[in-house]
């Protein structure tokens, strides 16, 4: 099989900002944009793929707090509150259209 000529290549920035990355027990929440979260737990990768070829789509840093146990991350549109699991994970927006989503629950 051939290799795709270099003028088709495009090249990938899979790895995401530093100061996007919040480690909360065994689970990773990385702040694409403020609209935008990508979670993982156990281990963690920053390959691209298929869907997502560049996780830096500019500056979003995401103000961080601790609640007791719970670690809270704000984006300015979306608070994910993260106990170390991803069984108790949430993410709020007061925003119309507000919603909560829990982790693992149906749209």
């Amino acid at each position: 099989m051939s290799q795709l000529p270099e003028y088709l290549r495009y090249a990938t920035s899979a790895a995401p900002r530093q100061e996007s990355i919040v480690t909360c027990g065994s689970v990773r929440i990385t702040v694409i944009t403020d609209r935008l979260i990508r979670l993982e737990q156990g281990v963690f990768a920053d390959d691209a793929t298929l869907a997502v070829i560049r996780r830096d789509f500019g500056e979003c840093v995401p103000q961080i707090r601790q609640e007791g146990a719970v670690t809270v991350i704000d984006t300015g549109m979306l608070e994910i509150r993260c106990d170390g699991t991803l069984e108790n994970l949430t993410i709020r927006r007061d925003a119309t259209p507000g919603f909560l989503w829990h982790f693992g629950q149906k749209p």
